[in-house]
C-alpha cells in the first residue's frame, strides 16, 4: 500500500511537470486566471462580442448556429454600448451565476489558449488542473455546469471552492481555526456574507445587489443632479478614481449634445 501510494505521488510530479495547474476567479464582471509559480497572468472582462442571433422558435428556426465569437474581454467591453445592431456584447454570468453556457465555453476556450501560449521550461503536453471559486449559495446543478464548462474546454480535473475559502486564504485569515471568522466578499454581480470555521463555510447568505448596482445608481444620480445621460462604462471609472474631484462627460437630456461637467463626490 505505501509502495503504491509512492508510486502515485511520483506519477502526479511528473505529470505537474508537463501540465498547467491554474486558479481561476469566475466573477461577474472580471475573470483572473492564476498560475502556480507564475501569479496572475490574466485579469479581463467576463464579456465577449457576438453576432445576434435570431431568437424564434418552429420548423423556420435554424437547426445550428455556428457564428464564432468576434472579441473577448477587452476588446468586447471596449464594444459596449458602443456595437452595431447586429452585433451584440454580453456577459454570460449574472449575478454569480451562468446565464450563457455556450457564450462562456468559449470564453474560457478563448482564456486556456492564451494560457497555453506562457512559455515555460518543459512542454505543457497535459490537459491542466483548475480550481475555480464558486459562490458559497449556488446548487449542485449549478455547480456541475461550472465543471462541465471547464471539462468542454479541456481541463484534465476541475476543483470547485467556495469565494469565500478563496478570500480567507488569500488575505491569510486563520480559516482553520475553531472560532467563527465573518468575510464578506462584494463582487459585481453579487455580494456574499459567510461564517468561516475549520476550514469551511458554516453559514451564509448571499444577495444580488453589488458593484453593477452602484453603476446604475451614479448613472441615475448623474442624471437627476447633471441632467447628463452616461454609460456604464464612465459610471465605472467614477466609482473607482480615488479623486473627489473630476469631469464627467455625457450626453445633454435637454438639447442632446455632448456637454461635460465638474463633479464632486462628496456633494
Amino acid at each position: 500500500m505505501i509502495s503504491f501510494l509512492k508510486i502515485k505521488e511520483k506519477v502526479n510530479d511528473f505529470v505537474r511537470l508537463f501540465s498547467w495547474d491554474i486558479g481561476v476567479d469566475l466573477g461577474s464582471n472580471n475573470t483572473l486566471i492564476y498560475l502556480r509559480e507564475r501569479g496572475v497572468i490574466l485579469d479581463e472582462p467576463t464579456m465577449l462580442a457576438r453576432q445576434k442571433r435570431k431568437r424564434w422558435t418552429g420548423l423556420s428556426a435554424p437547426k445550428t448556429n455556428n457564428k464564432r465569437p468576434i472579441a473577448f474581454g477587452l476588446k468586447a467591453k471596449s464594444m459596449w454600448n458602443r456595437e452595431p445592431r447586429q452585433i451584440e456584447v454580453v456577459s454570460p454570468i449574472k449575478n454569480g451565476i451562468i446565464s450563457d453556457l455556450e457564450g462562456l465555453e468559449s470564453l474560457i476556450i478563448y482564456y486556456l489558449k492564451l494560457v497555453y501560449e506562457v512559455p515555460s521550461k518543459y512542454p505543457k503536453i497535459f490537459k491542466p488542473r483548475v480550481i475555480v471559486g464558486v459562490p458559497s449559495y449556488i446548487n449542485q446543478v449549478q455547480k456541475r455546469a461550472v465543471k462541465s464548462v471547464f471539462m468542454a474546454a479541456g481541463a484534465r480535473e476541475v476543483i470547485l471552492v467556495e469565494d469565500v475559502i478563496l478570500a480567507a486564504v488569500g488575505l491569510n485569515l486563520p480559516i482553520d481555526s475553531s472560532s467563527g471568522l465573518v468575510v464578506v466578499d462584494v463582487g459585481g454581480g453579487k455580494t456574499e456574507v459567510n461564517v468561516v470555521s475549520m476550514g469551511g463555510v458554516v453559514v451564509g447568505k448571499g444577495i444580488k445587489t453589488a458593484g453593477s448596482d452602484l453603476d446604475n445608481a451614479i448613472v441615475n444620480y448623474v442624471k437627476m443632479k447633471y441632467g447628463l445621460l452616461i454609460g456604464l462604462s464612465s459610471a465605472e471609472k467614477i466609482k473607482i478614481e480615488n479623486n473627489n474631484e473630476g469631469l464627467v462627460r455625457g450626453r445633454d437630456l435637454e438639447t442632446g449634445l455632448p456637454k461635460w461637467r465638474k463633479f464632486r463626490k462628496r456633494e
